[in-house]
């Protein structure tokens, strides 16, 4: 009994230890795991990324983000972003601040997948793209507002020889899009 007892709680207690993460910190890398991030807090950092779901040097180490959720706020106060993803993103919910002092807001690498963005918050850049779009966006469904905040900014939405597929706007004028 005791040998069947082990084989149900240590599974849970690694479910449990490794796949809700709640983050409130200067700056979160992702790498080379499965996890669920609910950001109720702050994610920050000075100079280049919030938050990047990958290795911090190369870029690549397979970082899979299950559901990030962003009740809170992720911001980069340097020229980069404040979500890098050259990985995968199964679920993204805003429903507050996603920013960039400077360049993007979102930054869906060539390599990155996101399969679903829910933003009823704010994404924006203070001078380039709100969702800056080389990858690939399955859903982007919006009822908050996705901007660049320059009057000589780029555009709320940049798809750059991207794929977005399915695409939900309750307010239009919330964002521009380019391809």
């Amino acid at each position: 009994m005791r040998k069947y007892l082990n084989f149900l709680i240590i599974p849970l207690l690694l479910n449990y230890l490794f796949s809700s993460l709640v983050f409130s910190a200067d700056r979160a890398d992702v790498s080379g795991i499965t996890v669920t991030i609910t950001n109720n807090g702050t994610i920050s950092a000075s100079e280049n990324f919030g938050l990047r779901n990958s290795d911090r040097l190369t870029d690549a180490n397979l970082g899979h983000i299950a559901n990030l959720t962003n009740n809170g706020t992720i911001t980069a106060g340097g020229n980069d972003s404040g979500i890098r993803n050259p990985e995968t993103i199964t679920i993204l919910t805003n429903t507050d601040t996603i920013s960039a002092a400077r360049d993007f807001g979102i930054n869906n690498r060539p390599e990155g997948a996101i399969g679903t963005i829910d933003n009823s918050g704010t994404i924006s850049a203070g001078v380039r793209s709100g969702i800056w779009n080389g990858g690939t966006i399955t859903t982007l469904t919006n009822s908050g507002n996705i901007k660049a905040l320059a009057d000589e900014g780029d555009y709320g939405i940049k798809n750059n020889n991207g794929t977005i597929g399915t695409q939900v706007f309750f307010s239009i004028k919330s964002c521009l899009m380019s391809q």
